[in-house]
């Protein structure tokens, strides 16, 4: 069983070159299952029977790997929260709301956005009005044209915001690590800080996945451990990596 785990694409439109990269990334992978970590879509709103025309290039490439005989697993990210069925059953795409247990051989590898992981109360709160019953109600009623434009325009709005990464990276594993020992997982993946590195924990490990920005940024998992890859001049290269203990 081999895994790839990635995250934080923030995908554009079609004229997005990170959505080229990111189809060439897929139909070159060579993994039983894709797990996506949310934030892969700049802006979603799953309405019902609505695939939307932006990401046709990266819904293809999901859809050529499940033919291939590939498991997609979609994370909710703090973008793409609201997957709807469009994900689901039109495009056979696993969708989960919080977290995901990846099983590599008798390796459990826990994986989130991470979002909430060492959020403060201010996030929390925010996090909360946005996936309330009352907001997607809003939603329905802006329909899917203006839903598109008001998520732009809120997404935007929170890249303006990117707070103190170092503080962010350290509550996330923080609460990562916490995770691990009530799971009793062998390792942890989040997104969300858009800063790669894999830290070793008593717990075990706690990898953060970089962006898309400047090229692919993942984790390869099998059952001798874990890969963090990333971009560099010459291609992606493989950053750190970690063995699972016995």
């Amino acid at each position: 069983m081999r895994a790839a785990i990635t995250s934080d694409l923030h995908l554009g439109g079609l004229d997005d070159p990170v959505q080229a990269r990111f189809a060439d990334w897929v139909d070159g992978l060579d993994v039983d299952e894709l797990v996506l970590l949310g934030d892969v879509f700049d802006a979603w709103w799953g309405y019902a029977g609505v695939v939307q025309a932006r990401y046709l290039t990266a819904l293809a490439a999901l859809v050529r790997f499940r033919r291939r005989g590939g498991r997609v697993v979609h994370v909710a990210g703090n973008h793409d929260f609201h997957q709807g069925r469009a994900l689901s059953e039109v495009l056979g795409v696993r969708t989960v709301a919080d977290r995901h247990l990846v099983a590599v051989g008798r390796r459990r590898l826990l994986c989130a956005h991470g979002d909430g992981w060492g959020a403060n109360a201010r996030y929390r709160l925010a996090r909360a009005v946005l996936r309330s019953r009352a907001f997607a109600g809003a939603m329905v009623l802006l329909g899917p044209g203006r839903a598109e434009r008001f998520l732009d325009a809120l997404s935007r709005r929170s890249r303006g915001e990117p707070g103190d990464v170092e503080a962010l990276r350290t509550a996330q594993v923080a609460a990562a690590r916490a995770a691990l020992r009530r799971t009793g997982a062998d390792a942890a993946v989040a997104g969300h800080l858009h800063a790669a590195r894999l830290h070793r924990v008593p717990e075990g490990a706690v990898v953060q996945l970089g962006d898309w920005s400047a090229g692919p940024s993942w984790v390869e998992a099998d059952e001798t451990g874990i890969a963090l890859w990333g971009p560099s001049p010459a291609g992606p290269r493989r950053v750190d990596a970690w063995t699972w203990r016995d």
